[in-house]
Formats: structure tokens, C-alpha cells, sequence
């Protein structure tokens, strides 16, 4: 199971679950705007988002064995 917190956030994630892979943001368009190789072999990351407006983006995080997707709100 992945867990994606604080969110609503302002700059910074924390990212926790098993063999993780990569994170994907996109806004509502799908134009990608952060993507990040994540360190598979540690459970819990901090991620810095770059400066990001205000509103609703989509976040793909792909691990070994899944993908999970759902709605980041930036305030």
C-alpha cells in the first residue's frame, strides 16, 4: 500500500510505501510537471516539489508491482 501525505501541501511530500519507483505529476491538461526516480529499497521519502500554482494536479506513483493514482491539491 502507498501513502502520499500532506495533502493539500504547499512544496513537500512524503511518500511511504514498498519498492517504490517513480512519482508523476501532471495537472488537469496532462502535461507533466515533476517526475522523480524514487530509491526503491527505502520505504519512506520526502519529496520537494518545484514552486507549482495554486490548484489541482494528478499524481502517478509507480512501484515494482502496482501504480497508484489519485488527486494532489496544491495550495
Amino acid at each position: 500500500m502507498v501513502k502520499i501525505y500532506p495533502n493539500p501541501t504547499h512544496q513537500n511530500l512524503t511518500i511511504e510505501g514498498d519498492n517504490l519507483k517513480t512519482i508523476r505529476i501532471t495537472d488537469l491538461l496532462g502535461r507533466e510537471v515533476f517526475r522523480k526516480e524514487l530509491q526503491p529499497k527505502m520505504s519512506r521519502q520526502q519529496i520537494e516539489l518545484p514552486v507549482l500554482h495554486s490548484g489541482v494536479y494528478l499524481y502517478t506513483i509507480h512501484t515494482i508491482n502496482d501504480t497508484k493514482s489519485g488527486k494532489l491539491l496544491i495550495e
